[in-house]
């Protein structure tokens, strides 16, 4: 797949395919209009990236004669797997990791270390039914079915008396997560809150990918996917799918040097005479590779400097606005931006626009917040938290996400800044100051801490985590 000469829109498309999932779907979790999400799906059938069902399976329901049919792909197939849900069976996400891991001197088959492997790095990101390999709507018992699988081979007491080195560690972390998967979705209760969390974040998906308004907000990249760079007119204007873009229509990022040598490779096969002597060829091809890099790099300039792009885009938000489409507004702003970074008008409009979602979906970040929190998901309880107080101006909201940052490892100075936000809306609010005297002193400001604490007791004489706090501060210090 990384040797695709996929555009960054294309590529952000196929992280989301799961073989359910329709384009409407697809647009919903993506942020980005359906007809750019059908002719990305038209180009990564082209190149063998995906693939249609031949026809639904019979026991297929059909949908409600009032459901909006999902459109379809070349020669009619549906443009991703009808099936029902419990009929498909979720892949791992996709994670990037060493490779050298995988050769460490340790007594695990090379099959297993790498299962292992795709199972550590994934569980940040992946849900419960991913982890588990279960479609969800997989009954309790399919569930424990599948629990019992995963951990007949990777139960840490299999491995007790051999050498396995760095992994002793993966696998304790992978057994925690499967039995967490196991006991979440077979006790009902926990499994329908669980399934309620997913079903919001589901809609906030597009605008989790957003980055924030100020730069010290932005989440962090290993949590949340990275946002899609701005598609071509082509590719976002476009509504049809019958013809595939061309394999060389979409210049490749500045950065992708694989994918540009693949993308001159086609170039000079395309354009280039034969190829010369032996002895000569290795020179002219080099040359025509550099060429042809650099003809392809000019033309991806250009089109970079072509404001009516960024104006094409600047509509498409307008109308996205209007109809209160959030993630699409958000996305198609950064899709602007992309094609004139650094544009101090895009930038503020794009700041407004993600305040005007915060504000939105403020109600849906707290339940995700208090959720992530219970479940000890502090990171991103405190990314959460973080988006609802940015829509409702909330000192209080501040304050929660910066105690939650306090308990993730390395979160003292994060913590500082969302709990001076916090201080900064709600001065006389006693929890703010608490939080941010809690985040002084994680970062070694006793004095600071004391201060804060001070202040806390002066704002509410009869608090007593404040007069405890202050009793413990002056104590180590």
């Amino acid at each position: 797949m990384r040797k695709l000469p996929l555009s960054p829109t294309e590529g952000f498309v196929l992280s989301r395919i799961d073989g359910a999932s329709t384009a409407v779907d697809l647009s919903h979790a993506t942020g980005l209009p359906e007809s750019t999400v059908v002719e990305a799906l038209a180009r990564l059938r082209h190149l063998g990236a995906i693939r249609y069902p031949e026809a639904p399976p019979a026991s297929s329901p059909r949908p409600a004669a009032s459901a909006p049919r999902p459109p379809s792909g070349p020669g009619g197939a549906p443009v991703l797997e009808s099936a029902p849900v419990s009929s498909a069976k979720p892949a791992l996400p996709a994670v990037e990791y060493d490779a050298s891991l995988l050769i460490e001197e340790v007594e695990i088959p090379l099959e297993q270390r790498k299962e292992l492997l795709d199972l550590f790095f994934a569980i940040d990101i992946a849900t419960h039914y991913e982890l588990l390999g279960v479609p969800l709507e997989a009954d309790r018992k399919e569930v424990k079915q599948a629990y019992f699988e995963r951990v007949n081979a990777l139960h840490p007491d299999r491995f007790f008396g051999r050498s396995i080195g760095s992994y002793k560690a993966r696998i304790e972390r992978v057994f925690t997560a499967l039995t967490k998967a196991h006991d979440t979705l077979t006790k009902r209760q926990a499994r329908a809150d669980y399934d309620a969390y997913l079903a919001s974040r589901k809609e906030t998906t597009g605008l989790r990918s957003s980055r924030a308004p100020t730069p010290e907000a932005t989440p962090s990249p290993d949590a949340i996917p990275a946002p899609a760079r701005a598609p071509q007119l082509s590719e976002a204007l476009s509504e049809t799918d019958s013809v595939p873009p061309r394999a060389s229509s979409v210049p490749p990022t500045a950065g992708d040097d694989a994918a540009r040598r693949h993308m001159a490779k086609r170039l000079k096969n395309a354009s280039m005479p034969p190829p010369a002597a032996p002895e000569r060829g290795e020179a002219q091809a080099e040359n025509a590779r550099r060429a042809a890099e650099a003809d392809l790099r000019a033309r991806y300039d250009a089109r970079q400097k072509d404001p009516s792009a960024a104006n094409r885009f600047l509509l498409l938000a307008g109308e996205s606005e209007r109809t209160q489409s959030w993630a699409s507004a958000v996305n198609a702003l950064k899709a602007a931006l992309d094609l004139q970074p650094d544009d101090p008008k895009l930038l503020a409009e794009l700041a407004r626009v993600e305040l005007l979602a915060d504000k939105a979906y403020a109600g849906k970040y707290v339940e995700q917040a208090r959720y992530e929190e219970h479940d000890g998901q502090y990171d991103r309880a405190a990314r959460s938290y973080e988006r609802a107080a940015r829509g409702r101006g909330s000192a209080e909201l501040y304050a929660h996400a910066a105690l939650c940052q306090l308990r993730v490892a390395s979160g003292g100075r994060r913590a500082v800044e969302l709990a001076r936000k916090a201080v900064a809306l709600g001065p006389t609010h006693a929890g703010a100051r608490l939080a941010l005297a809690r985040a002084y002193f994680l970062e070694g400001m006793a004095a600071s801490a004391i201060a804060e604490a001070t202040r806390a007791l002066e704002v509410d004489p009869k608090n007593d985590e404040a007069k405890r706090l202050l009793a413990e501060f002056k104590k180590s210090s």
